[in-house]
């Protein structure tokens, strides 16, 4: 009996790691970007900006609003150093992201500058833009941290009252068309 020779088993080869996904206009598309920047009004800007990322209370609550101040002047940034659109987009969603990890799930500034630094890192960024990046963001963002998990972490207590409010009126004045000049007036 003839034997069949064995092949050798060869181990599969593990597949590649998996390629960073972009964060390029997951946040904000391409023709929102350009909205925002081609608006010339600030509280037009952020009104756009707010509705792109589903935010509409910010004007009635503080918590809201400090969190859309925080993305705007994240955009603001990016056009004082003349990003690109696509830098912009990618900026503003890192920041979001880290953000959003801050103040929902870590409360470590270690944790949350480790997230920040992955997430720069696996972007085109250039050496220069990355140097300016994180002076940015460690001045404003990780400086204030604290702060931000506070504001966002602690409940906040509401204290309802009901006041009973009087409120004068003045006297109601008579129309033009009955009053009486002054040089007709007699003075007893």
């Amino acid at each position: 009996m003839e034997s069949t020779p064995v092949e050798p088993i060869t181990p599969t080869p593990s597949p590649p790691p998996p390629q960073p996904v972009s964060l390029a206009y997951t946040a904000l598309s391409e023709v929102q970007l350009s909205q925002i920047n081609n608006t010339e009004d600030v509280q037009s800007k952020i009104d756009l900006m707010a509705s792109y990322i589903g935010v509409t209370s910010y004007k009635s609550n503080s918590r809201i609003a400090i969190m859309v101040d925080f993305y705007y002047y994240n955009i603001m940034f990016c056009q004082e150093n003349s990003f690109t659109d696509e830098q912009t987009s990618t900026f503003f969603a890192i920041m979001k992201l880290v953000f959003e990890f801050s103040v929902e799930e870590s409360n470590n500034h270690d944790d949350a500058f480790s997230k920040f630094k992955a997430l720069v890192l696996q972007h085109n960024f250039s050496v220069n833009d990355v140097k300016k990046i994180i002076q940015y963001v460690s001045r404003t963002f990780f400086r204030n941290l604290k702060a931000y998990q506070y504001v966002f972490k602690t409940p906040q207590e509401l204290l309802g009252e009901v006041r009973e409010v009087v409120v004068e009126t003045g006297m109601s004045c008579l129309p033009l068309g009955e009053a009486t000049e002054v040089s007709d007036l007699v003075i007893s």
